[in-house]
């Protein structure tokens, strides 16, 4: 299966998580500092820095969630947004990017983001943004999807993961595979200490010892699925595996929807050997 119709199955699966959680509430993390959290279908949290002269914005939701936005912007502060992080091109992170390219602002976006608008920049490897006292760094990494950027803050000890993390779903390592997924956690540890806040781009905020818990899990996640594959077992099969079932239950809580959550099973099942085989073709 192409990469990209693996992306387009887990946003599928994606979209049916996002009918959960917290909506529309905004938490201060720092004076300078918001989260606004997505949830109820109005797409991935929302990261707002405010800074001496303006707002800066990190991922925009779906598209149908400008108002929501626009009104907790204006609630934080009556400076206008300069500019906009996209941590990856998915429509739940990046909905509102032809609005704010449209008011003139300037979108910072992974050389590889699959869209369009009037005004960005785009890098690959690191970036380092200024705006007077404030630095924000970039990484570029590939682990669920081609255009992942982490977003390190270091006056306010934070970073933002994007869909690399999720503390409700199952993982979704599908364009770096294990391998992808692995680094990119590494380098999200490596920016912070044990107090360092990571913002994923759906549920709670996570800590040190969470990613490294997300890490493990991946691992044992993806090479359950790799040794019953090799036993001849279909995705089918395997979700009948107490192991993977154990495993599996670890990426759930208390706000995961477990009708969701067991109908997809298979599916996500499928998607990362689909996911760990086209990567392993591609490299021979």
């Amino acid at each position: 299966m192409n990469i990209r119709n693996l992306y387009r199955a887990y946003l599928t699966a994606l979209i049916l998580l996002l009918t959960q959680g917290t909506l529309g509430a905004t938490v201060k993390l720092s004076d300078n500092l918001f989260i606004l959290y997505g949830g109820g279908g109005k797409g991935a949290n929302v990261g707002i820095i405010v800074s001496p002269s303006s707002l800066i914005v990190i991922d925009t939701m779906v598209s149908d969630s400008r108002d929501l936005l626009l009104k907790e912007l204006s609630a934080i502060s009556d400076k206008e947004v300069s500019l906009v992080l996209n941590t990856h091109d998915h429509f739940d992170h990046s909905g509102n990017n032809h609005y704010f390219s449209g008011k003139q602002v300037d979108i910072i976006r992974s050389i590889d983001f699959d869209g369009t608008s009037n005004k960005f920049i785009a890098f690959q490897g690191e970036l380092v943004i200024k705006q007077n006292e404030r630095i924000i760094k970039g990484y570029n990494v590939r682990s669920h999807s081609n255009s992942d950027i982490l977003y390190h803050l270091p006056e306010d000890n934070a970073v933002f993961l994007g869909d690399i993390y999720t503390d409700e779903w199952y993982p979704s390592f599908f364009s770096g595979g294990i391998e992808g997924q692995v680094a990119a956690i590494e380098k999200a540890l490596s920016l912070g200490d044990e107090n360092t806040r990571y913002i994923p781009g759906h549920g709670k905020i996570a800590s040190r010892d969470d990613l490294q818990r997300y890490s493990r899990l991946c691992v044992s996640w993806h090479d359950r699925i790799v040794a019953l594959h090799k036993q001849g077992l279909s995705p089918s099969d395997m979700t009948k595996d107490q192991q993977l079932r154990k495993i599996r239950e670890s990426f759930a809580n208390e706000k995961t929807n477990r009708e969701n959550f067991d109908r997809w099973f298979e599916k996500l099942v499928e998607n990362t050997l689909n996911s760990h085989l086209s990567l392993s073709s591609s490299a021979h």
